[in-house]
């Protein structure tokens, strides 16, 4: 399947993308401001959470959590990267997803480590 310039499936990936920073944006503000309120109301939802947990299941989910890890993701796009530069093929989809990728990392640092 091809995505093409107003398509439904590209219009559709645009309001998913709205929608989602339109949803990050007042939890990232609610985690901060009012004492943490997202925080407090998060915090009895870990622990409860915590208490559900079965320690056959910490493997596999340490295995499962491993999958989307930052250094497994990267070794897939240089994967993918190689694989577009041989073939041809994909270049603009592997483009995307490698810029995704960094604008992610930066994402990340910018709100983990250097807001926090």
């Amino acid at each position: 399947m091809t995505v093409r310039d107003g398509s439904l499936v590209g219009r559709r990936a645009g309001w998913v993308a709205a929608g989602a920073a339109a949803l990050f944006v007042p939890l990232a503000v609610l985690a901060r401001v009012d004492e943490g309120l997202l925080l407090r109301i998060d915090r009895p939802v870990n622990r409860a959470m915590l208490d559900l947990r079965e320690p056959w299941l910490d493997p596999v989910m340490k295995a499962v959590s491993y999958l989307g890890s930052r250094w497994t993701v990267a070794g897939v796009l240089v994967a993918l990267s190689l694989w577009s530069l041989v073939t041809g093929r994909a270049r603009v989809t592997v483009l995307a997803m490698l810029l995704t990728y960094a604008l992610t990392l930066g994402l990340q640092v910018l709100l983990k480590e250097v807001l926090v």
